[in-house]
């Protein structure tokens, strides 16, 4: 779609400078090359035009960001009192578990209208975040909370079931670990992210290979994304098939967080 975009502005722009004197014609060719090297051309997996596009934004937005927004709020869950993150797109209650390296967000919940789950896994420990999202029939924090509920009760007996712990996080260990991932100070380069003192940056990886990056901090897998987002040392050698996002690294890190 972008690509039509940008030929019927070049053509159109071509089409009005032709004839109009030779600084015209040459404007004109310029217009049409530069149209035509932005649009068929690709490097390190995007369109020239969507780099510069990106570059655009990035140089548009500020560098410093708030990670985690949204209001924090409580909900019963059987006879657990979990932490809530409160959002425009939803409400998300986050479980600590020990779940198997192998597991997928997919494979956790039955159903999946109307919710995301993340699996966000550092070294030894490991966390499922699921949001109950706000659409149309279902909008009121009310009702995204009782989906929610019946949601965390059923995952939590399928894998106890499976002899796996999951222990949804109460409001304040929820803000533990928000702020664990999320230092005070927290900027983007082109590049790299700079959270804290360390310097990282966010890679897409394939889901059954993030394990492997090198320099790996936190490695996520959604049930709407089709490859993982992790998060690694920036002085660590990427895996070799690791994609560096690239202009992208304020949105990979935001959506690797629950």
């Amino acid at each position: 779609m972008g690509q039509v975009v940008c030929w019927e502005v070049g053509v159109g722009l071509v089409a009005w400078l032709v004839g109009r004197g030779w600084v015209a014609d040459v404007a004109a060719g310029l217009v049409a090359v530069g149209v035509l090297v932005t649009t068929a051309c690709r490097w390190r997996g995007l369109w020239c035009y969507e780099w510069l596009r990106l570059a655009g934004g990035y140089l548009v937005r500020g560098t410093r960001f708030v990670a985690v927004e949204g209001v924090r709020g409580r909900l019963e869950v059987g006879d657990v009192e979990a932490g809530t993150i409160i959002r425009p797109d939803g409400v998300t209650v986050v479980l600590e578990s020990d779940v198997p390296p192998d597991l997928t967000p997919a494979e956790l919940i039955e159903e999946h209208t109307g919710l995301r789950v993340k699996l966000l896994r550092r070294p030894g420990r490991a966390w499922i975040a699921v949001t109950a999202l706000r659409s149309a029939g279902r909008h009121q924090d009310t009702e995204l909370e009782l989906l929610l509920a019946n949601t965390v009760r059923r995952l939590t007996k399928r894998l106890r079931r499976r002899g796996l712990r999951a222990e949804p996080l109460d409001p304040n260990d929820l803000t533990g670990l928000l702020t664990t991932l999320t230092p005070k100070h927290i900027s983007e380069e082109w590049d790299a992210l700079g959270l804290g003192p360390g310097r990282y940056r966010m890679y897409a990886v394939p889901a059954h290979l993030a394990l492997q990056q090198a320099g790996a901090v936190t490695v996520t897998t959604s049930s709407d994304l089709d490859h993982a987002l992790v998060l690694a040392h920036a002085d660590a050698p990427p895996a070799p098939v690791a994609v560096p996002r690239t202009g992208r690294q304020r949105a990979a890190f935001l959506a690797s967080l629950p």
